[in-house]
Order: structure tokens, then sequence, then C-alpha cells
């Protein structure tokens, strides 16, 4: 099942898109209630998983053609520095590297894997949904073994538990063209993996929100500007040549006025958002910031030791299921733990051995504010 139909095979012409490291984003797959905007809903995903309120996240989504679901992204913005969000002003779109890979799977279940550089990046589809079930990406200081390559693979399956799945492998850095009908079409080498329709990819441009509207109200600004321009032009050879200067000018200003009356709603709208933007930040303020408590155990975490899934319970109490194929690391790893001074309690249960695997549940109580952020960016 294609994400979207293909929208032209004509030659490709350059795009200005940055492609973003996938592993800097939180990924999840919703479901979206028929006939309320798609964005509306998002927002209120993002208040109830993310910790941080949207003027600390950049993020978006992609909306399945029946409107039936969303995948979801977001990412911390302290996670990208300023050096590097400057090249960002001048582009058509800044993605997550991954929403290359959402092409059609090639018939049912299927795997695709993309090599690049030292990174690995997974998108599991089931056959059945128009977005895929998993969306997994990994980075790493050198390229991946074979090794490295096959377990990878083999966490997909398992979470997917489609476990004989075909797997592709695409391998070498991601392309990005226009067509003729100013689509984009993504490529891996001499591979189309994706094609999307012009518009198709504006709510999953993850820089600033007030940022984008500003562009896009300046787009129209111009192209109302550049027809304006057309009309006087058109208005000054009537009435010179045919003495209606008059009429012209005053069709011009009803136009003129049309436009401003046309912009009434779009106003609304941005009154709207902002309205809502402060209701989810006012909320999110006085949530958990799970994304902190993750990354404060996790200075401590041996190598060994994989998060599989993390969950918050009351108001500083993390629950995090692990595995890992050394038993003595639950040991050090509990003990290191318990030297933070920000934790309060730290607990493992649930220990079950399966094929050279031991699982284990992590039970972490954080002290009153210990996983609260000092401030957001500016």
């Amino acid at each position: 099942m294609s994400l979207f139909p293909p929208t032209t095979s004509d030659p490709l012409t350059a795009a200005k898109v940055v492609l973003v490291p996938a592993n800097r984003f939180f990924v999840q797959t919703v479901p979206l209630e028929p006939g309320a905007e798609a964005g509306t809903q998002t927002a209120y995903v993002l208040e109830e998983f993310s910790p941080f309120p949207p003027a600390q996240l950049y993020h978006g989504y992609l909306a399945a053609p029946d409107r039936s679901q969303a995948l979801v992204f977001a990412a911390y913005r302290r996670r990208f520095p300023a050096a590097e969000t400057e090249a960002w002003t001048a582009a058509d779109l800044v993605l997550p590297a991954f929403v290359a890979l959402l092409g059609s799977p090639s018939g049912g279940a299927e795997l695709i894997v993309h090599a690049h550089g030292a990174g690995l990046t997974g998108v599991v589809w089931d056959g059945a949904s128009a977005l895929p079930a998993i969306v997994q990406a990994q980075a790493g200081a050198e390229p991946a073994t074979d090794e490295q390559r096959a377990a990878f693979v083999a966490e997909l399956r398992a979470r997917s538990g489609h476990e004989d799945a075909p797997v592709r492998i695409l391998e070498g850095e991601i392309g990005v063209g226009r067509d003729a009908e100013s689509g984009f079409v993504f490529s891996v080498g001499e591979v189309e993996t994706a094609r999307f329709p012009a518009g198709a990819l504006e709510s999953a441009d993850v820089r600033d929100k007030a940022f984008l509207s500003e562009q896009q109200q300046g787009r129209r600004r111009d192209q109302w500007l550049w027809r304006a321009l057309l009309v006087a032009v058109a208005a000054s050879g009537l009435a010179t040549t045919l003495d209606l200067g008059a009429l012209a000018l005053q069709g011009w200003v009803g136009r003129r006025r049309g436009i401003a009356a046309g912009q009434a709603p779009q106003v609304q709208r941005i009154e709207t958002a902002q309205a809502l933007a402060e209701r989810i930040e006012n909320l999110a303020s006085r949530r958990l910031r799970p994304f902190e408590m993750l990354g404060l155990i996790n200075e401590r975490r041996p190598r060994s030791i994989q998060f599989l899934r993390a969950t918050t319970r009351g108001n500083n109490l993390l629950e995090v299921e692990a595995q890992t194929p050394n038993a003595a690391d639950v040991g050090n790893y509990e003990a290191a733990l318990r030297a933070l001074p920000a934790l309060a309690r730290v607990e493992t249960r649930d220990l079950r051995a399966r094929e050279n695997l031991l699982t284990f549940v992590l039970v972490v109580t954080f002290k009153p504010d210990a996983g609260r952020p000092e401030g957001g960016p500016g």
C-alpha cells in the first residue's frame, strides 16, 4: 500500500531539502478522529506524550491519505546547535531523514534498513497500513558491521512481531529532487524510495511553527503583490488606450478589499493556534520530563544494557524495561544509579532469562524536581 501516489516520472530538478538525522527524533504512530483537523489532534498528542512544551521542540507529522492515522515526530531543540539550524532558513523543507524511506513496500509486511555512514535507520511495514508500524534509528562512531546490522534487523523483527518479513537493505546517501509538478522524490543510490506530491510534506517540516507561518504569509503576500502589479500594469494600459483608468482603479481597489477579507480567516486560525500553543505550554510545564530523566540514568548505563520501553508513573517515578546479555551489568548499573544524588530510590525486578538475554524492569524514583530542565531555549 502506497503512502502517497506517484506524481509523475518526468526528469527531476534540484530541491532545497535539509534532512535531519533520524536518531534525534521520538516517533509515534497515532490514530486520528475522522472529520477533525489533523494538526490540532497531533498538537494534543504532543501535549500527552512530550515532556516539553512545543516552544522547546522541533516537531511535525505526516497524515495518511485517508486521515485515519498520523506519524508524529518530535526532537528536543537543545540537541541542535545554532550553526546547524542557521542553514534551515533558506531550505524548502527540513525533514527527519526517515521520511525518505516512507514509500510503498513491495507487498505485505516488509523491513527496510538504510545504512548511511555510521548510522542505521529501519522502517517496518505491516502490509495493511499506509503508515509504517515502527521507525527506529541508531548512530555510532563507526559504520555498522555485518553483526551490528544483523542485530538491528533482529531487534526490528522482535519489536514488530514480523519474524519472517523480508528485509531490503539500502546503502548510500539520500538524494532529493523535484519533478515537473513540484512533487518531492527521494532516492538512495539508483533506487527511488519515496515520492510525495506538492504540499504533502508541509506538515512534516520540523522548523519553528511561527517561522513557517511567517514564510507562508510572505509567499502569499509576494503572490498578491505580483498579481497586484500585473493588475496595475493592465489597468494603466487600459487607461491609456481606452480612457478607462478610473474604472480599472475601482476594480483594483475592490480586489484589494477582497484580499483583506480573504486573509481574515487566516488571522483567526493563527490566533487560535497561538492560544492552543499557550495552553499546551502551560499544561506541559507542570508535567514530568521523561526525556531529561532518561538522560540522567542513561549516563551510567553500561553499553551491554539496552532500553526497550520507558513509562512514567505518578510524579517522579520512571519504569524502564531493558535487556542485557551480561547479567552482572544489572547489579553494577543499579549500584551506579544509587550513587546519583538526583535519585531517591532504585529497584530492579522481574528478571527473566531467555535466549542468552536477561530482561528486567528498572524502577527509578527521582527526588522532587530532579527531572525538570532549568529552562528552555530562546
